[in-house]
Formats: C-alpha cells, sequence, structure tokens
C-alpha cells in the first residue's frame, strides 16, 4: 500500500496473491476429502450397528456383534427344530405303545430323565401324571415305527415346510403347537448343528456391505471402521449380497452420499419385527455431524495457521 500524488494505491505480492490462491485451493480439497471420509466412516459404522441390532442378539437387545449372541441364536434355531421334530426315544415308546400301560409309564418317569431337550423331556418333567401320560399316548399315536424320520433329508423337508408356513420364525409366529414328528437322534442332532452354522448370515451381508466401502482417509491414514472385534460367526459366511452406491460431488451445492444395502439383511421380515432400521437411525443419529464439524474446524485451523 502507498500514497502516489495523492492518490491511494493498494496493491498485492504476485507471490503472496499465489499462495493465498494455493490455500484457498487447498482448502476446498480438505474439505471434499474430509466429506468423502466421513461418509465413508459414518456409512462403515451404520452398516456395524445394522449387525448390532439384526437378530440374535443378545437378551434386553443389542450385542448383536459378539459371540453371547452367536449363542442366542443357536437355541434359537434349536428350539425352533424341537418345536416340530424331537429326538425319538424307544424306553418311552416301550412305555405307552400298542403293549405299555400307565405303570409301565410311571415307571419309566421313575427313571432317569431324558438328556435332550424337547416335548420328551417336557413330558418326564411334567407332575400332573395325567396330563403327561395323555400327551405320551397322543405324541406316540402320531409317531409310530413306521413314520419315525430317519435322515436328515426327511427332518429338512418337513422343517422347511414350518418355517416356510411362519415365515422363517416357527415359534415366534404362532407355530409349533402341534404334536412335533420324532426323529433318529443321531440324524437330528446333526441337522441342528447344521442349520446352526447359519447363525449370522443375515448379518454377514453387512460385513461384505464394509468391505466394500473401503477404509477412510483419516489424519492421513487409511481406516477400517467397523469391523474391529467381529466373531468368527459372521465373517466366516461367504456371500456378495451386501452392496454399496458412492456419490460424491464437487462443486457448491452437489450432493454427496453412500447408499448401504444388504439384501438378506430382512428375510421373512425378522429386522422389521426387530425394529433393526428404528434401532440403527436411533445408534447413529446426530454422529457424523459431530465427526463432519470436528475435522472442518481442524482443517480451518490449518488454513488460518498456514504461513504465507
Amino acid at each position: 500500500m502507498g500514497f502516489e500524488n495523492s492518490d491511494l494505491k493498494v496493491s498485492i505480492n504476485r507471490e503472496l496473491l499465489g499462495s493465498l490462491q494455493k490455500s484457498f485451493e487447498d482448502y476446498k480439497l480438505a474439505t471434499f476429502q474430509i466429506v468423502k471420509d466421513v461418509l465413508k466412516e459414518e456409512s462403515a459404522l451404520t452398516a456395524r450397528a445394522a449387525m448390532v441390532y439384526t437378530p440374535p442378539m443378545v437378551s434386553g437387545g443389542g450385542k448383536g456383534d459378539t459371540a453371547k449372541a452367536e449363542k442366542v441364536g443357536d437355541k434359537a434355531v434349536e428350539e425352533d427344530i424341537l418345536s416340530v421334530i424331537s429326538y425319538e426315544n424307544k424306553a418311552l415308546s416301550t412305555a405307552v405303545g400298542p403293549s405299555g400301560s400307565s405303570r409301565k409309564f410311571a415307571d419309566w418317569k421313575a427313571g432317569l430323565r431324558p438328556k435332550k431337550p424337547g416335548i420328551i423331556q417336557k413330558i418326564y418333567d411334567d407332575e400332573n401324571f395325567g396330563r403327561a401320560y395323555n400327551k405320551a399316548k397322543q405324541l406316540l399315536s402320531k409317531n409310530t415305527k413306521f413314520n419315525l424320520l430317519k435322515t436328515q433329508t426327511q427332518i429338512k423337508k418337513i422343517h422347511d415346510a414350518q418355517r416356510s408356513l411362519y415365515k422363517g420364525r416357527i415359534r415366534k409366529n404362532g407355530g409349533g403347537k402341534e404334536m412335533p414328528a420324532l426323529a433318529n437322534k443321531a440324524q437330528l442332532k446333526a441337522y441342528i448343528e447344521k442349520r446352526q452354522q447359519r447363525v449370522g448370515w443375515m448379518k454377514s451381508g453387512w460385513y461384505y456391505t464394509i468391505k466394500r466401502i473401503g477404509p477412510a482417509i483419516i489424519n492421513g491414514m487409511p481406516k477400517n471402521f467397523g469391523v474391529k472385534d467381529l466373531p468368527q460367526y459372521i465373517t466366516k459366511h461367504s456371500n456378495t449380497l451386501g452392496s454399496v452406491d458412492i456419490q460424491f460431488t464437487t462443486g457448491t451445492g452437489g450432493r454427496s452420499a453412500i447408499v448401504i444395502k444388504n439384501s438378506i439383511g430382512n428375510i421373512f421380515g425378522v429386522a422389521y419385527q426387530a425394529d433393526t432400521y428404528l434401532k440403527v437411525i436411533s445408534a447413529r443419529t446426530g454422529k457424523m455431524k459431530k465427526r463432519m464439524e470436528y475435522f472442518q474446524q481442524a482443517a480451518i485451523e490449518k488454513f488460518k495457521n498456514k504461513k504465507s
């Protein structure tokens, strides 16, 4: 700045101007990168929250990304199957079969408690003798040695029919109230264990969604959000049913968004029944705004302190 012939002249150093313009451009690029990476971070953490609130969950809700939730899922699978197919018990069949009697049934109840869970164990535990005896006779009149389920294929056929009828959740949706079929112990045990291997499959769609989002660059370092300490019962499943649609736009008024989707996350309306969507929204609301404000302020301070 200076005076020439009483006129006021204002000028700027070309080098300083270039530096200032570069600072503005750096700030613009920095803020765009902030938007991009915070979106990635939040999308991954939202997918993780969806895992947490997709069944199975620990009693009281949540913690669906823990080993405890796997045990809850295993138990639910077992109880659902046993509500329509139960373990055979040859001793009970003899006690109430064609050559059986109430006395033989009483002797059976006085013996060792059946180890396998299911209706026969419940009959043994029923302290009302008459009710227990009638239930045992009903069970064995339906299940003779001629229609005992002897293979996993036979077991699966009945189980799948009941799952379809009750939209996947047999007991939860009102099923499992009729007399169950009886099956060979070894075959039923193997079938239950096989079905339990599928626990976590719906959640795994969100896991593969996170992998498709990719790492966010935070403070110059790539970070993979949403995958820390995930249990193996979720990550072991191999599927391609988690998808990501990424839209990044530069310029004023541009819209940037990441749309995440899990095509198997609501089979039979399970997530709808569990209020997964509402719980995820509640858990993540406001989180991205706070992160954006933090990084924007950091960019502003960096810009302000930049030497010309």
